[in-house]
């Protein structure tokens, strides 16, 4: 809550940058402003881990049954997109070749089961032995850890998906904290459906769960390599423009459970930025190599960063950064946030010379002049959550329905290689 000594300082610096900009005065503005207001510690909230790697709008699982002599195929063209895909494998027959060339290419391999029966009409001693004899086989076999389970058939029960849970960290079917959207990719499979459910996931940010077995007349039910082309040609397409994050079931689940269990915790010194990791279970993820987790830094902190930590990879978006950092090796996180002078302008009503919204503080509406066509508004609260999207020209915007409050406010203006994006900060009364 904004305190009442508080507001009447940000009222009053807000009323005087107005009267200022009106006065042609925004560089006194600016130096009024940046003396009054502690940009290290405001807003800190905005700093938040992402809901899925490299701040993806959505996560998709690729998964193959069965032991089909096309996997090898598959993974190959998983390859030339640069994709990662989960081969679901029948341990009493494999082709081992195969299956190290594709597990040595960072696809996974998963348990089906020792001999691809029913789980759901067996007694517990059999669904423990096929269960357990199908991860003792993969692993011993093909040297690696084992962490993922498919049920032949889709066909589980509350018991078999207990006895599973004992052997193997994560279920291609069930979630401790979502319910992935699952579709097949069947020889009825039609391009315009898998378009649809792609769009719908990145729309919610399910994690998509796509399964079929092979190509070309291998496997149940296959698909043709045309087909699984353009599925993968669409995924890319929409990449392009939403981030979608394409990768084995392993990674994608563990990403799912972390995003869940970890508990952030933030503090600024100076311009350093030290970030904590709390809650990470080592023992549960013990037989995963990593645990990536994806930390998003907006602009306004800074206009560059630097990680003292070691072996982390930083992306800069149109409007934040991007850390990802592997916390099975180190829980925590320092950043180095390098500014400009102006970045400590978070409350002028002058967000650039070419644009300026007033009043501010206001009651009902806030209004925008531009030199340029604005192309998008958003709007969010201190928490960092969108609560207002407008993608249109507009010079006024209706916030009479919002609470009373401190509010960020993002807008672009011009439109492809002239996009310009500002951001400020207003207070509704």
């Amino acid at each position: 809550m904004i305190q009442s000594r508080e507001l009447l300082a940000i009222i009053s610096i807000c009323f005087m940058s107005f009267t200022n900009v009106l006065n042609g005065q925004s560089n006194s503005v600016k130096s009024l402003i940046s003396k009054n207001i502690n940009s290290d510690t405001s807003n800190i909230d905005l700093v938040k881990i992402c809901k899925w790697k490299n701040d993806a709008s959505t996560c998709v699982n690729f998964s193959f049954d069965d032991n089909n002599l096309s996997s090898l195929k598959i993974s190959q063209i998983f390859d030339s997109y640069g994709y990662k895909c989960t081969f679901f494998v029948i341990s009493s027959y494999m082709y081992v070749d195969s299956l190290k060339d594709i597990c040595s290419r960072g696809n996974e391999i998963g348990n089906h089961t020792y001999s691809h029966l029913d789980l759901s009409q067996l007694d517990s001693s059999q669904v423990s032995f096929q269960v357990r004899k199908g991860k003792e086989l993969i692993e011993n076999t093909l040297g690696i850890k084992c962490v993922s389970f498919a049920e032949p058939g889709h066909s589980k029960t509350q018991l078999s998906i207990a006895i599973e849970q004992q052997y193997e960290l994560f279920d291609r079917d069930y979630s401790e904290y979502s319910s992935p959207v699952y579709s097949s990719l069947i020889s009825t499979s039609k391009i315009s459906g898998i378009t649809n459910y792609i769009k719908t996931g990145i729309k919610n940010g399910n994690r998509l769960l796509l399964d079929g077995h092979g190509i070309d007349g291998d496997g149940y039910s296959p698909i043709t390599k045309e087909f699984l082309v353009q599925t993968l040609d669409s995924l890319k397409k929409y990449s392009n423009v939403n981030n979608i994050w394409v990768t084995s079931l392993k990674e994608g689940a563990q990403y799912e459970n972390l995003y869940h269990e970890i508990k952030l915790k933030k503090s600024f010194q100076n311009d350093t930025l030290t970030l904590s990791f709390e809650n990470y279970n080592k023992e549960k993820y013990k037989d995963l190599d990593s645990s990536l987790i994806s930390v998003e830094i907006p602009f306004e902190y800074c206009n560059d960063i630097s990680c003292l930590t070691k072996f982390v990879d930083v992306k800069k978006l149109h409007d934040k950064f991007i850390i990802t950092t592997n916390i099975k090796n180190d829980t925590s996180l320092v950043v180095l946030l390098k500014k400009t002078e102006d970045q400590n302008v978070l409350i002028a009503n002058v967000i650039a010379d070419s644009l300026i919204i007033y009043p501010n503080p206001t009651r009902d509406f806030l209004n925008l002049k531009s030199d340029d066509d604005i192309s998008l508004i958003e709007i969010y609260n201190p928490e960092g959550k969108l609560i207002l999207r407008r993608i249109t020209n507009v010079q006024k915007i209706d916030i009479l329905n919002l609470p009373s409050g401190l509010y960020f406010i993002k807008i672009e203006t011009g439109y492809k290689n002239n996009k310009i994006v500002h951001r400020n900060r207003f207070i509704k009364i």
